[in-house]
């Protein structure tokens, strides 16, 4: 957790696209920054979920499918975290593995 938030619940890591970076992107709220052309996806929260993770986080959250606002939360951030790890290990923090929805 240390190394993927520092323990900050609330944190949001950006993924871009190749060949892109922040500079691509207007400073902008995290809603917005979201839609830049630049930002390939998205991980969320203490053990940084990535935001392909849709339909596993209104599954294990309980919450409407696409929003992934819940994972900004240690409840649904460590529940979706244990789901992942008990079907697929530490690969999906892996920066070569493939994410699903």
């Amino acid at each position: 957790m240390w190394r993927e938030s520092r323990c900050l619940e609330k944190v949001i890591g950006w993924n871009y696209k190749s060949g892109l970076s922040y500079r691509d992107c207007k400073k902008a709220p995290a809603d917005i920054y979201k839609r830049c052309y630049a930002v390939r996806s998205y991980d969320s929260g203490l053990l940084q979920i990535n935001s392909s993770w849709k339909t596993l986080t209104a599954r294990v959250c309980g919450s409407k499918f696409g929003n992934l606002a819940p994972l900004l939360t240690s409840e649904c951030n460590l529940k979706v975290a244990k789901a992942l790890l008990d079907d697929g290990g530490l690969g999906h923090w892996s920066a070569t593995s493939g994410s699903n929805s």
